[in-house]
């Protein structure tokens, strides 16, 4: 559809590269979601913006963010997507007090969602609670794949990343080091945090790159984060927290990936 089938209604948010508006389509009177990416010279050439474009339109999942349009003027490209009239995670959490039963559903959602992503060679690479989004009080869409990159060949080798790009708080230590790494195991130490953040309203790690980085490869210190929260643990927190602490690996290889925290958590369906 071209531009004229959408109105803007207002603004949400600000991306890095421009808004996220909420729009009224003409056509069947629904909300949705506008990203606007802003671009100088050559939309072909802008591998972040490919990568969006094509892995939102090949990622049909239903916990993921579902595009519907893309409208390309001289000076950006706008994603028409599905509308999460509750928000994103980070103010839910903030905002409400989940329960065990909240928090087991919706990190369930979000690990299915990373699964299949992981299954179609994908990493997403900006796993924070921002980036997922609510369209009721405990569905998930796992949304923003504007750093999203192929992580396996067809032959299912490894492609390894050499930018280093995410949220501070979220990226592993392997991306704040700042060496080629997997970025199918990173996007699992960001799914740890976010875990953490879930049942503690916090991250584990805030100061500096530098300091955060210190924090990250001492095991002693990510093991004392979750001590320190041994007051507000009880049995179902601890399952939490052996999830926790089996993504929060120094070592990629160590991480738990999808596959094994599903199952974990089919265990205590």
């Amino acid at each position: 559809m071209g531009e004229d089938a959408y109105i803007i209604l207002s603004k949400i948010n600000e991306g890095a590269f421009g808004g996220i508006y909420s729009v009224h389509s003409i056509v069947d009177k629904k909300i949705y979601a506008m990203k606007q990416i802003l671009f100088h010279g050559d939309i072909s050439c802008d591998a972040y913006i490919k990568y969006e474009i094509e892995h939102l339109s090949t990622l049909k999942h239903e916990n993921i963010i579902k595009l519907r349009d893309i409208i390309i003027r001289e000076y950006s490209v706008n994603l028409i997507m599905e509308f999460a009239e509750n928000g994103s995670l980070e103010n839910h959490i903030f905002e409400n007090q989940p329960t065990f039963r909240d928090i087991y559903l919706i990190f369930q959602q979000i690990v299915t969602a990373v699964d299949f992503c992981h299954l179609n060679r994908i990493a997403h690479r900006d796993i924070t609670p921002c980036n997922i989004l609510l369209t009721s009080k405990t569905i998930v869409r796992l949304a923003d794949f504007g750093l999203s990159v192929p992580c396996r060949d067809s032959e299912g080798h490894v492609i390894l990343c050499d930018d280093y790009m995410g949220h501070l708080h979220y990226s592993a230590p392997e991306v704040l080091k700042k060496t080629p790494y997997d970025p199918l195991l990173s996007d699992m130490w960001s799914v740890g945090v976010v875990l953490y953040f879930m049942v503690y309203a916090r991250v584990p790690f805030v100061g500096d790159e530098e300091f955060i980085l210190s924090q990250e490869i001492d095991d002693s210190v990510i093991a004392s984060k979750i001590l320190e929260n041994v007051e507000q643990m009880n049995d179902n927190t601890g399952l939490f927290n052996i999830i926790i602490r089996n993504l929060l690996t120094t070592e990629p290889k160590n991480r738990l990936q999808t596959d094994k925290v599903m199952q974990f958590i089919k265990n205590e369906a």
